[in-house]
């Protein structure tokens, strides 16, 4: 949601009627708030026994490389150019 906020929603506002950034933002924190609750008692993890794998640190280290991911993402995109019609 980093590079959709960054690319396309930003300029335009906060408010989703205007395709502002509204709506990547309540996905992104949604996203947050899934990652940092964890899974659950009827998860995959929890079947595998991989519940306990997921430390607190861990799951803000993932958080911060799906932002960084974005973040770079948007740094080393090329500009977009209008197509020539021929």
């Amino acid at each position: 949601m980093t590079v959709a906020i960054g690319s396309v929603h930003w300029g335009n506002g906060l408010f989703a009627a205007t395709n502002g950034i509204e709506a990547p933002v309540l996905y992104a924190s949604a996203f947050a708030a899934l990652t940092l609750i964890g899974p659950g008692r009827y998860s995959l993890d929890a079947t595998l026994g991989l519940e306990s794998a997921w430390t607190p640190a861990l799951k803000a280290l993932a958080l911060a490389l799906g932002l960084a991911g974005g973040l770079a993402n948007l740094v080393i995109r090329r500009p977009v150019t209008q197509a020539v019609r021929g």
